[in-house]
């Protein structure tokens, strides 16, 4: 059970389109960066039209970094660099998932 004081790392969540081999459309969103959903739109202007690949997936996940990074704080224990770290983490596992990579 959560209490009162207690704050999410960060998440992401992404859904991927493909036509054929190639990104149709990208969705990254990622939480725990602010007071709301932050939606990285960076991410589908990197993988739109290309192969999902390793480099393109870091590309975009270094993106996020660079876009949830600026709404951390820190809180209880857990130090902001450490969790803008954890943004680029999560995107890009996210990324994978969708992608399936």
């Amino acid at each position: 059970m959560r209490g009162a004081l207690d704050f999410p790392l960060t998440s992401a969540a992404a859904v991927a389109h493909l036509s054929g081999e190639k990104v149709d459309r990208v969705r990254l969103v990622l939480s725990g960066c602010g007071p709301a959903p932050l939606v990285v739109d960076e991410a589908d202007r990197i993988l739109r039209g290309q192969r999902a690949a390793p480099e393109l997936l870091e590309e975009a996940a270094e993106a996020a970094g660079r876009v949830g990074g600026g709404g951390i704080v820190e809180n209880a224990g857990t130090e902001a660099e450490y969790l803008r770290r954890m943004v680029v983490v999560a995107a890009r596992r996210a990324l994978k998932k969708a992608l399936k990579v």
